[in-house]
């Protein structure tokens, strides 16, 4: 015969361990947005200041 209480805490240990994993991808997943945000936020920067420069050369 199971263990009722026995597998209740197994299970219980499993979705504690289920939503430290969930929470670690998702901390991976708003990391790596927040880097991708940062580099475009830099690349439009940079494009922004590269025509500035270009258009005060012109005049």
């Amino acid at each position: 015969m199971v263990d009722q209480e026995n597998l209740s805490g197994k299970r219980a240990l499993m979705a504690a361990a289920a939503d430290r994993i969930a929470a670690k991808q998702q901390a991976v997943i708003d990391d790596f947005e927040t880097s991708i945000a940062e580099k475009i936020d830099h690349s439009t920067t940079e494009s922004a200041q590269s025509v500035r420069d270009f258009l005060i050369e012109d005049d």
